[in-house]
């Protein structure tokens, strides 16, 4: 049964695609994405494959999660929404700058439901 399902809210796709990234579930992860960027997960180079690749060693190599952190209402509207994450060590300390963004956005192709068109990891 899929996780990415319909009605979801900007923060619940932006929480479950860093939640789908640790749990290494690239076939659900890659539903929080915005359409036009899942056709590139094997596409070397691309958004998708760099994301995937880049979160993925994150999460195997350096043990981070993500927990979020707040929302960032500069940033906001009907259409758009930019979140940002703690990107946490195994023993909970901050890695790194300590967060992280994401963008998430209604997705004209999914019929308007929230989809990631920005993350970093």
């Amino acid at each position: 049964m899929s996780k990415v399902t319909p009605g979801l809210t900007a923060k619940e796709v932006a929480e479950l695609h860093y939640k789908l990234l640790e749990e290494n579930n690239q076939e659900e992860w890659l539903k929080t994405l915005e359409t036009s960027l899942r056709s590139g997960i094997k596409i070397y180079g691309s958004s998708a494959y760099f994301w995937w690749k880049t979160g993925r060693e994150t999460v195997d190599k350096m043990k981070n999660t993500y927990k979020f952190k707040e929302e960032r209402m500069k940033y906001h509207s009907e259409t758009n929404e930019r979140f940002f994450f703690h990107r946490l060590t195994k023993d909970g300390q901050k890695s790194g700058f300590g967060q992280v963004p994401i963008s998430v956005v209604k997705d004209r192709r999914d019929n308007n439901e929230w989809r990631v068109d920005g993350a970093n990891y």
